[in-house]
This record gives structure tokens, sequence and C-alpha cells, in this order.
């Protein structure tokens, strides 16, 4: 019985592979509209599997959390050592606890500086996370505290770009001027980033602990990465933490007032950004295929209409209408697997060519191929997918009747199928459309934004200067001063400044700000963004001053008690009057303003301009500075003279980040820009189908109603009589498809709302284009077929129908 089952098999599966042999181009048109769509969906579901499904290579990642001190109108979401040190000491849900923060440091030799993000650790990093050095050994208890600083622990990104020597343990680095010991070497890990506790080396903080409890502050730059403990609920921690900060509020009301504890999973932060631009995509690329589908359908189920006498003869001469399910169904199944091979080769290219373009902007993409799980849903695509579309021709050609096909009568339920398809594929085009019309206007406006800054022409770039060897305020304050002026000294150069908190990057930093004179209640005063620059900031990019004047040579590099803000600043806090000469508070200290300038987009494109302070340099030493370098040519062309007076002061430092203002601008959109582009080519490809499904029906119609238009033309009806009629048949399909598909935009349109910038999700002119582009697509798919057949000679057609 069983070798019957078989053989039965093998003659049912030659059968299908005779039947694509004698069809070759209408198998090679299913093959390719089927690659297309099954590719299109295992590559998105790589990056999703990648981005958003793939956990941490730890052990047990849904207990790694991240403990967070968030206020309302403040920019952050880090914590003060003190939380950390009370949340490691008072609470119970969490069995590790370690708190991160990084700085940039020189690597020195002899060669080349090299720039590092160093990250200093309080408590076990690393039993946090749950990874063990690949090399050497984490800090030991005598490290990890203050004096134990002069131990590190290296990535192994920097442990292979020095050379990998597996005898690195031991060996003593000079970073930042001081000598460190080599104790550890960390595996290959490509999750995480700065912002998660993960740098290029790290390094025991030198914080004294009991510094921190007798003298609390306010300053929260330390992300806390922790591991719950067994059986413990993020619920439950979140309850312990919110409790604690009660008491925690009522001891130091100061430095917790308005602060709130949450805790989440480490994976939400890595992803949090790149989630809905992720789904979006995968759930477009899903209608794409689900097109795919109607569009498959439509071809079988005209293939099969065309071979209704054949299904005829074989259920007259016995054949059983199960057995031609069984043997559509396989032939679909055929084809099926045919599209998913190419599909994988097609998806294959498009990761490589993805990866290669923007592989920086997801996290954890860049090593991913595709794995058992990919093809596992690659090959679950395929099974859905014989059944989506080869199901409705198989169960169309079963109900075949013998006798009425073989006395040529009409197929009335397959043309009913046919335009159900027709109006599916272009609702779907519709619902894509819309969804990728608003994305890139949203994209087109976002990058027309004034940012406040002139970008052209302008080079940036970082540097840190260490304390080892620049101690003091005047020390650094020399080595910026004289760096200024030897930029403004190079040929080309036009201006040059700099800024600690530089627009449009991820440093940006905010406090509140008090009016002399106005008191307000604690945690209700505006909150401001600020950074300490130097001179020539504001003719390096542009920023005009509006009011008042600059900050003198004095007040620049050596005393502080001038500030400059911006105008939305000046209108915030002063309406209708002159802001210069009045005093404001922040950071503790009282400043005079002696300016008003522009505003700034200071960080995103898609915020208005934010509330400004600008301090001198004196008032904000940083040791690690963005510089701005407006040229009269080409910004990369002055790469190497930079860097020449760079080293010409310190051979030991490094500049980093080095970009043209305008690259930095168009990164903060590059996400965004991504998934515009991504969705705009899914809608494209939509269209197309929809368009081809169209033809395809109204060709076949117009096939089937040769006798029928041969006589009309022989009774006289004029040939555009005719065309008019096709194309007003397939007109109605292709409206009450794009009714549908709007009206579902409309409903759904509501889920791109976060991902828009100054596009309301009903934009009426997005609507309006797609519609016009559908009918234009539309008129073109149906118009074909409608002139062939108004062409067609009364005589030809008469003379072929039997």
């Amino acid at each position: 019985m069983a070798m019957a089952r078989w053989q039965g098999a093998g003659r049912d599966l030659r059968s299908a592979i005779r039947s694509m042999w004698t069809r070759p181009g209408f198998s090679l048109v299913v093959i390719v509209t089927l690659a297309l769509g099954i590719g299109a969906n295992t590559a998105l579901f790589s990056i999703v599997d990648a981005v958003l499904l793939r956990r941490l290579a730890v052990p047990e990642p849904d207990r790694v959390v991240v403990l967070e001190e968030r206020h309302d109108g403040w920019s952050t979401t880090l914590a003060s050592a003190h939380a950390f040190l009370n949340w490691r000491e008072r609470t119970t849900s969490f069995g590790a606890l370690a708190a991160t923060a990084w700085w940039d440091a020189n690597l020195e030799s002899s060669d080349e500086p090299l720039h590092l993000t160093m990250v200093y650790t309080m408590g076990d990093y690393f039993a946090a996370l749950g990874i063990a050095p690949a090399l050497g050994r984490a800090f030991s208890a005598e490290e990890s505290g203050p004096g134990g600083a002069s131990a590190v622990i290296l990535s192994h990104g920097l442990w292979s770009r020095l050379g990998a020597d597996p005898e690195v343990v031991g060996r003593t680095l000079t970073i930042g001027g001081v000598s460190f010991t080599v104790v550890g070497v960390m595996p290959p890990f490509d999750r995480l980033d700065v912002d998660q506790g993960w740098g290029d080396a790290w390094v025991p903080s030198p914080m004294n602990l009991e510094n921190i409890r007798a003298n609390p502050n306010g300053w929260r730059g330390f992300r806390v990465v922790a591991r719950l403990q067994p059986g413990v609920a993020i619920e439950r921690a979140q309850t312990e933490l919110v409790g604690l900060s009660q008491q925690l509020r009522s001891e130091h009301p100061a430095l917790y007032e308005g602060y709130r504890p949450v805790v989440r999973p480490l994976h939400d932060l890595l992803v949090g950004e790149v989630r809905p631009i992720v789904l979006v995509l995968w759930g477009a690329v899903a209608l794409v295929l689900l097109i795919v589908c109607t569009n498959v359908a439509t071809l079988l189920l005209a293939g099969g209409a065309t071979r209704r006498k054949e299904m005829a003869v074989r259920l007259a001469l016995g054949s059983g209408r199960q057995a031609m399910i069984r043997q559509m169904l396989l032939e679909s199944a055929v084809l099926a697997t045919l599209g998913a091979v190419v599909g994988i080769g097609l998806a294959l290219l498009a990761l490589r060519l993805f990866r290669a373009g923007y592989g920086d902007l997801l996290p954890g993409l860049d090593p991913r191929v595709l794995d058992g799980v990919v093809l596992a849903f690659t090959a679950a695509i395929a099974v859905v997918t014989v059944f989506l579309f080869g199901m409705a021709p198989a169960l169309t050609a079963a109900r075949t009747s013998p006798g009425a096909v073989l006395k040529d009568a009409a197929v009335g339920r397959a043309s009913k199928g046919l335009d159900a398809l027709v109006v599916a594929q272009v609702g779907l085009a519709a619902l894509l459309l819309v969804g990728a019309g608003l994305m890139l206007k949203s994209i087109w406006k976002l990058m027309r934004v004034d940012t406040g800054l002139t970008t052209e022409s302008v080079l940036t770039f970082d540097l840190n200067i260490p304390t080892s060897r620049y101690p003091t305020e005047v020390t650094r304050a020399a080595f910026f001063q004289a760096l200024q002026a030897r930029l403004e000294t190079v040929s080309g150069v036009e201006a040059a400044g700099a800024n600690r908190y530089f627009p449009l990057r991820p440093r940006q930093y905010s406090q509140p700000v008090l009016v002399e004179g106005r008191p307000v209640p604690e945690g209700h005063e505006p909150v401001v963004h600020y950074g300490g620059i130097t001179s020539g900031y504001w003719s390096a990019l542009g920023i005009p001053l509006l009011e008042g004047r600059d900050f003198t040579a004095q007040e620049m590099w050596e005393t502080d008690g001038a500030t400059i803000i911006n105008r939305s600043l000046a209108t915030l806090l002063f309406p209708g009057e002159s802001s210069l000469g009045r005093r404001i508070q922040y950071g503790g200290e009282w400043r005079t303003i002696v300016g008003v300038v522009g505003d700034v987009r200071q960080r995103h494109l898609d915020e208005r301009a934010s509330p400004q302070v600008y301090s001198p340099y004196s008032e904000y030493p940083h040791t690690t500075m963005t510089f701005a370098v407006r040229t009269a040519s080409s910004p990369e062309s002055f790469v190497g003279a930079i860097r020449a007076e760079v080293r010409a002061l310190d051979p030991a430092i490094a500049i980093f980040d080095v970009r043209p203002l305008e690259a930095l601008v168009e990164g903060t959109v590059a996400r965004r820009r991504l998934g515009a582009v991504l969705l705009g080519g899914f809608a494209a490809l939509a269209l197309a189908l929809a368009a081809v499904g169209a033809y395809g029906v109204m060709a076949f119609s117009v096939s089937r109603r040769t006798r029928e238009l041969g006589i009309r033309l022989a009774l006289g009806a004029e040939s555009a009589t005719l065309a008019r009629m096709v194309v007003r048949e397939g007109g109605r399909l292709v409206l009450a498809g794009m009714a549908l598909g709007l009206a579902a935009a409309l409903a759904l349109s509501r889920v791109l709302r976060s991902l828009l910038f100054d596009v309301p999700p009903f934009d009426p002119l997005t609507y309006v284009a797609v519609a016009l582009l559908l009918l234009a697509a539309a008129l073109v798919a149906c118009y074909l077929p409608a002139r062939r057949a108004a062409r067609a000679s009364p005589l030809a057609v008469l003379r072929e129908v039997p």
C-alpha cells in the first residue's frame, strides 16, 4: 500500500513538472513573482530576527535589566552614583548590579595615537551580563575600589586592533597618560554599545563609596545594569524600587524630588528606536506577499480556465475530483518551491547589499546570515503560499461541470474570483502607497528643516586631552586656545570653534534655570540645554548674534559670570522685553546675559528648537570637545592639516569622529530615510504587481469574450466603443479596490504617526497623489487589452471561433 502511494505521488509529481514544461512562459512569470515576494519577506524576517527577536547571547537574557531615573522635562534617563549605591545595598530583587560611565581617552604609542571609548565600572558589570573574559580574568575585589584603576580589561575589538596577542595579559598600556595593566580580554560581542556599558576597554571606577554616601550629588551619568534574582519578575523589582525611591526622597528631597525609578529589559533599550520602523517594514513586506499570492492566484485561475476542457475531459474519463485537487496543489507546490529557492538567493543578495550600505543603522545586523530560523520561516511562507494561491484554482477546477465545459459554456465563477483578486491587489497596493507617500513626504520635510546652522563646507571632529597632562582649568584652556589659534591660521580655514555639547550629537544634557526675582516652586523650573563653547563657534557654524555682544577674550578663557542665550529662551523667560543684563541661575551659579543668538536644533531635527544657554569655555573646561572648522573648499581635504596641527601641540592626542557637518545632519535621519526608501520600494513593487494583475485579468477577459467581441464588430460596433467598454469594466474593479485600500489606509495610518514629521496621517495631498497614480497605472493596464480587442478583424475573429 505504501509503495503504491509513493508511486502515485511520483506520477503526480512528474505530471506537474510536465505541465510546467509545456507552459514555460507562464511558469517563469509565476516563479519570478513568487521569488520577489518570498525573497523580500525572507530578507525582512532576517532583519527582524537579528534586531528584534534574537536575544542577547548571555545566560538567561530576560533577567538582564537596566535601572533608570527619569524626570519629566529632563533629557537623560541615566542614574546617579548615590542611587546606584542605595539600589545595590537596600534591595533584594537583584543578584548582580553594576554602574558604568564612559569617557574618551587616547591610547598612546610610538606610532599614531588611538582614540578609545573607556568605561568606568562600579560593581561587577560582567557578572550582571553573565559574560566571562575570554582571556585572563575580571577585576578582583581589591581592583574594584579606589586605587584599583591601574587594571584594565580589553574588548575583543581593541585586542584585535592591537595585534590579537594571546600573551597580552600582564602587558602595560599607556592610556590618557596613565599606565594600566591588562588583566583580561572579553569575547566578541556585537549587540551592545557604549550606551549599554560596552566600550573599547573597562577600568574600575575611582569613586570612593564612602564619599558618595557622605556627599551625595545630583549628577546623573551612570548606566545601571542588573541581573534579576531567579524567580523575580520585573514588576516586583519595579515595585521595590518605587518603595525605596519614596524613602530616598524623604531622606534627600533635593536629590530625588521629581525623579522616578524605572526597570526595563536591556533588550528594550537596544531596540527601542528601531522597533517601530522595522515593524512597519515587516508589515509592508507581508502585504507585498499577499499581493504576490493574489497575483499568482489570478494567473493560476486564468490558466486553469484555459485548461478547463482538459479538466472536463479528465473528469468525464473518470478522474476523481480529489485527485484533480491534489494534482493542482502539487503543481502549485512545485512552483512555490522553485520560487522559494530563487527567493532565498534574492534575499541573500539583498542582505549583502543592505549590510554594506546600512548595516550600522540596525543593532546586531552585521554578523547575521540566513540561519535555520530564517530558513524555517521561508519554508513556512512557501507552504502557506501554496494554499493561499493554489487552493482557489484547485477548487474551481474540481467544481467544473464536464457537460457545460464541453458545450463551451462560460464559467462565471472563475470570472468573479478573478475580479475579487484584482480588487484585493489594488486595495493592498493603495494601502502601501499611502504609507510610503506619507513617510517620503515626511523625510522630504525633515531634510528641509532650518537647523539654524550653515552646514556647507564645515568639518567637525572630536578630541580629548588627558587630565594627567592637563590637570587644571588653566592648562586645559591654554591647550584649546592654542589649538584654535593654530587652526585659524591654516590656509583655507575661515573660522573654527568648539562646543562640548555639539548640536545633533548624542551628548546632550539639560538642567533647570531660574530668573532673578522670579521664584518658582521647586521642580517647576524651565529646563534648558547647555554647552561650553570656545571663541569662533558662532562664525564656524553660521549662528547669528541677534542682540547684545559675544564673549570677550577674558570671559572666554579666564573668568566666568557671563552667558549667552538663544531666542527661544529669551522669548520664554522675557516675552516682550530685552533680556540683556538680566541674571539667570543654572548649574548653581548666577550669570548675566550679555547676548542673544539664533535658535539651533540641538537634539533632533524633528524637535523644535529648545531653550539653550551658552557658557564660555572658562565655565565648563571639559577635556573632550567637538570642533567645527569652516573651510573655503571641500572640508574633507583639510583633515590632514588639522591632524598635523593637533600633533604639533601634543603628539599623543588623536582626533576622532571626523565628518562634514552635512553628513552629521543627514545621519540624524538615516534610519527614517532607510525606512521610507524601503517602504517606497515595496509600494512600487506592489503597484507593478497590481497593474500586472489587472492587465492579466482584462487580457483573459478579452480572450474569453472573443466570440462576443467579434459579433459586436461584425454588427457595426465601433472599435473605440469596444475599447471604452473594456477599460470601463477594468476601471470599476480598480476603483473598488482603490476605495477599499484608501479606506484601510485612513484607518491604519495612525500606526505611522510616530514616524512622521510635520505630515498628518490624513494628508489629503498624499491620498490624491496615490489615487491618481493608481488610476494611471490601471488605465495603462486595461488599455492594452482593450486596444487589442478594438483592433481585431471581425472576419478573423469569427473565423477563429468554433
